[in-house]
């Protein structure tokens, strides 16, 4: 979202405004019609602010791909599908549902996906939020970088932090965890700051 401030006046006495800038991109603002001194007043815009919208639909869509690269994973280098998902899912299900929802056993339920599923989701809409404020400074590739470092943060802080509270999810502690995290983390980064330059060129055209 752009946030303009006041229109200010300008006594135009050469060819060209001062330069704005637009999240990177150099605008020149021209005023070489009518004589001079000639009044022109513009919006500047200072910077572009957090973007919510973008925020929640990147928890959205980052949540779906790192479920996706998760279960590929579990496909070609575990043999356990489809029980290692059923497990994930009441394993996440059992903070709200309690732990009688715990494998064993690993098998399909419901309310349990539906639970699961809801949890997952505000989970990652939540952390998104989080590395939206620190990334939507920033550009694409600092953005990847960070967006890969907090995805690390988060694994250590899930496996390590919150199990001391939920024991049960040191059951998960692997690689493929790992890499789903960075993948998670990432997936946010790209996706924020997609959605909020589109915006930002939306706005900037009038559309």
């Amino acid at each position: 979202m752009l946030i303009p401030i006041k229109p200010l006046s300008y006594h135009c006495r050469t060819n060209r405004f001062p330069v704005v800038r637009f999240e990177g991109n150099t605008e020149l603002y021209d005023c070489r019609s009518g004589g001079y001194p000639r009044i022109v007043a513009i919006f500047l815009v200072i910077r572009m602010s957090l973007n919510w919208g973008a925020a929640i639909c990147a928890g959205i869509v980052a949540g779906v791909i790192a479920t996706a690269v998760q279960i590929a994973l579990w496909w070609v280098f575990l043999d356990a599908l489809p029980w290692i998902l059923y497990r994930d899912a009441r394993l996440t299900a059992a903070i709200l549902m309690g732990q009688e929802v715990l494998p064993p056993p690993a098998t399909f339920d419901w309310h349990v996906m539906i639970v699961a599923t809801f949890i997952h989701f505000v989970i990652s809409i939540t952390y998104s939020l989080i590395l939206a404020c620190l990334i939507y400074r920033l550009g694409m590739t600092l953005s990847l970088l960070a967006g890969g470092i907090y995805g690390l943060i988060l694994y250590g802080i899930n496996m390590y932090g919150v199990t001391l509270v939920l024991p049960w999810f040191s059951e998960v502690r692997d690689w493929i965890t790992i890499l789903t995290h960075v993948v998670f983390g990432i997936s946010i980064a790209a996706t924020y700051k997609i959605l909020a330059k589109h915006e930002l060129l939306n706005l900037k055209s009038g559309g």
